[in-house]
């Protein structure tokens, strides 16, 4: 498990946090119950792959830093994302940054599906036990 660069005290369930990170691969992993999956903050060209993220409870199973990312180009395929908080209102995949491509993941239980920019293409996906499958901004 990856923690955090920055910060780790106050945030010790983070799995996978990519800070500025160029071409990263992330892949064939497994992060179970902790806070948030995966964060990337201004990365690009990331690839998050073939991960399962489960059993993760309050933030989002892959998120791009809302405030700060600039992440443009990434690509989030292939992934399971399952037992996730339906009580938190969180996602499986909040997508801020531009030019990202969110396909062939399945997803289940899961208060949202993707959450995502205009700039973003979401497309075939699987959906579970979600209250909101796909949103856009």
């Amino acid at each position: 498990m990856f923690r955090c660069p920055q910060d780790c005290a106050n945030n010790p369930d983070l799995g996978v946090y990519l800070l500025t990170a160029d071409g990263t691969l992330v892949s064939n992993n497994v992060i179970t119950w902790g806070q948030s999956g995966v964060i990337l903050d201004s990365t690009n060209h990331a690839r998050v792959l073939d991960k399962l993220i489960s059993n993760i409870d309050t933030l989002d199973r892959i998120d791009f830093f809302a405030s700060l990312s600039t992440s443009r180009a990434d690509l989030i395929r292939g992934n399971i994302f399952s037992d996730i908080s339906l009580a938190t209102h969180s996602s499986a995949v909040k997508a801020t940054g531009e030019d990202t491509t969110i396909t062939g993941n399945t997803i289940n239980d899961a208060y949202a599906g993707v959450l995502f920019g205009p700039s973003n293409v979401v497309g075939s996906n699987t959906y579970f036990n979600t209250n909101i499958t796909e949103q856009s901004w």
